[in-house]
């Protein structure tokens, strides 16, 4: 761990961006945190904010704890190159939500076909944006899924490099080889675009908007991941992802950050003859459980 006093705020402010806005007055600010947390180096000790919480009630402020120890731990194995223990990520993510209300924390599906989460995000600038989230899939979530969109527009970029780690289940990755082509083809690159503040994180309408570009898409390669594992997507390398574990029970720890990776545009491919398509993110769907669900599952493997 070796956050840094003067870093501590904007941390603490990109942890709690990812809470709904319903609890945003309940969210604790650096204020809140006593000074001794901090080594004589301002490093910040985990063994002290640990201390800390153990002697604390309030149940937001002891769930953004349980955010940062995580989120830090994630950053660090992440930049250093080393192991992260996903388990104990899992567990310290896990604790941070079912401490609080399911309505304060942001659970949408997306036109992927799983349960997004945020957990962290500092976008001030694009180019150098990170963002960490859990990734679930699960049988039980198709109801809230458009099936036929989910398939026709599933292949995509991102503009960011991407790190997953599999907490659970049976994940699968196939990456692909997309080329534009000079004639009609099937299909065509879609751009992405978001109807909503910046500031609605994983609550929005996206669209996806034909850009008249038809490509010719080749699969080069089907990756199968087990728990504990981790794949890395690079910026503008085409893939999709989904579950093949039993029940499709599966759940991941993801990074995007910018300064491993980064193009000015991201992509979809999607039918020739369609213009445009919309995914609505705004619908909270209840992630308790779910977590539950998969706590169980993780105890039992």
């Amino acid at each position: 761990m070796a956050l840094d006093r003067d870093d501590f705020g904007l941390f603490l402010q990109s942890i709690n961006r990812c809470y709904g806005p319903e609890c945003a007055n309940r969210l604790p600010q650096t204020t809140d945190f006593p000074a001794d947390i901090f080594g004589a180096d301002d490093k910040l000790r985990i063994d002290s904010l640990i201390d800390f919480a153990s002697t604390q009630s309030d149940k937001y402020l002891l769930s953004v704890i349980n955010r940062i120890i995580a989120v830090a731990n994630i950053q660090q194995s992440r930049d250093r190159g080393g192991n992260l223990d996903i388990k104990s990520a899992w567990r310290l993510i896990t604790h941070s939500i079912l401490t609080i209300p399911s309505e304060s924390t942001i659970s949408s599906i997306g036109s992927q076909g799983f349960l997004s989460i945020p957990l962290y995000i500092d976008d001030r600038v694009k180019a150098e944006l990170e963002f960490i989230r859990i990734h679930i899939w699960d049988n039980s979530l198709s109801e809230y899924i458009d099936k036929e969109k989910c398939r026709n527009f599933s292949i995509h970029c991102h503009s960011f490099f991407a790190r997953s780690w599999v907490v659970f289940g049976k994940v699968i990755n196939d990456r692909y080889l997309v080329t534009k082509c000079k004639g009609p083809a099937e299909q065509s690159l879609f751009t992405i675009g978001f109807n909503g503040s910046p500031s609605n994180i994983n609550r929005h309408v996206s669209s996806a908007t034909n850009a008249g570009i038809d490509v010719f898409v080749e699969q080069i390669s089907h990756e199968i991941y087990m728990s504990g594992a981790t794949y890395r997507i690079e910026a503008g390398d085409f893939h999709k992802s989904g579950t093949a574990h039993e029940g499709g029970l599966s759940a991941t720890i993801f990074s995007f950050t910018a300064k491993d990776g980064f193009l000015e545009t991201s992509y979809v491919i999607g039918p020739r003859q369609v213009m445009t398509s919309e995914i609505n993110r705004r619908m909270h769907i209840d992630p308790i459980k779910l977590l539950n669900k998969l706590d169980a599952a993780i105890h039992e493997s």
